[in-house]
């Protein structure tokens, strides 16, 4: 596993994820201590390196008595990609068993809204123009309830999480409002309250990333191997938009833009940059990129999936077990 620290400017961060009422920096270092103050060193790109541990002080402490909250690793990609199959995979590995808790991302809760038997997925897919507002409102609250309970509540060390809130506002939105199914009012009035949940509410927001990336075109096929009804009449049109803007977010913005380089092709960590022009929420943080070729596919068993698996294990151990917070 190569690692890439950060350094230099993210340009169009501001633009993705929005900076609107989010705190400093310094001023969430002021506000919880020294040891956050820790926790933003390491993520100001000051202190980025792999296993960083602070021994002996104060986080070493809260972790032996139990008072820390787990590390939050999104895992990130486009629909088929293998989400939520190595997502299992990790649940079940030897060195994470004990110490991990799996959020898997809520699409039961989308397919039978409240138990009502109303699908809101399938009727997004079948009218995207009418429903895409409501739907990526619901996803946002579901997602968002799901992870701020178990970010407040978890036992666990690391908290594996299906994507984030970030996923949609970033990825899924941009996309609806790019092609048409957000009108303006709906994208004005969708960034006003994301910006102010993200913004007060920090247990939504990732501590690092990883990013599955695989060709459009082998999602498209893993997509209609699964056979889900709704997703029947997902085209491979919207797959590639999708994948543009996942490019755009850890590819971009944590490689080239953030003077790290290109991706070289192969298991890597980057860092999303320290600029002032990207929300103190991300800075700095790691981002693992994983290319999920035709050739790895984690529900099939072999000897390149063992492979990718342990590195993946490996830098959950590395740059995230030590991103604990009180």
């Amino acid at each position: 596993m190569e690692v890439v620290e950060g350094k230099g400017e993210l340009v169009s961060a501001e633009e993705e994820l929005g900076n609107g009422g989010i705190a400093d920096v310094g001023t969430q270092a002021d506000e919880v201590g020294v040891v956050y103050e820790q926790y933003m060193y390491y993520f100001s790109g000051k202190g980025a390196g792999v296993g960083r541990n602070f021994a002996g002080d104060r986080e070493s402490r809260d972790l032996m008595e139990g008072n820390l909250k787990p590390v939050r690793v999104s895992f990130e990609g486009n629909i088929g990609v293998g989400k939520s199959t190595i997502l299992k995979l990790l649940q079940s590995h030897p060195r994470l068993q004990e110490i991990t808790e799996i959020l898997q991302e809520p699409i039961w809760e989308w397919q039978n809204v409240k138990g009502t038997g109303l699908n809101m997925l399938d009727a997004f897919y079948k009218d995207p123009k009418r429903y895409a507002y409501l739907f990526q409102s619901f996803v946002f609250t579901t997602r968002f309830l799901q992870q701020n309970k178990a970010a407040s509540e978890s036992k666990a060390d690391l908290l594996l999480m299906e994507r984030s809130v970030l996923t949609d506002r970033c990825v899924f939105v941009k996309t609806s409002t790019e092609q048409g199914y957000f009108n303006p009012l709906e994208a004005a009035a969708y960034d006003v309250w994301y910006d102010g949940v993200v913004s007060t509410l920090p247990n939504v927001v990732p501590d690092a990333f990883v990013y599955l990336r695989a060709d459009p075109n082998v999602c498209y096929d893993r997509l209609k191997a699964r056979a889900r009804s709704e997703e029947a009449g997902v085209s491979l049109e919207y797959l590639r938009s999708l994948h543009s803007k996942h490019e755009n977010w850890f590819i971009e913005n944590a490689f080239k833009n953030a003077g790290n380089g290109n991706w070289g092709g192969k298991p890597q960590v980057g860092y999303f940059g320290t600029s002032s022009k990207i929300p103190a929420v991300i800075q700095g943080r790691p981002v693992f990129v994983v290319d999920c070729t035709n050739t790895l596919d984690f529900g099939r068993p072999s000897k390149e999936v063992d492979r990718v698996v342990e590195e993946i294990v490996s830098f959950l151990l590395g740059p995230c077990t030590s991103l604990h917070q009180v």
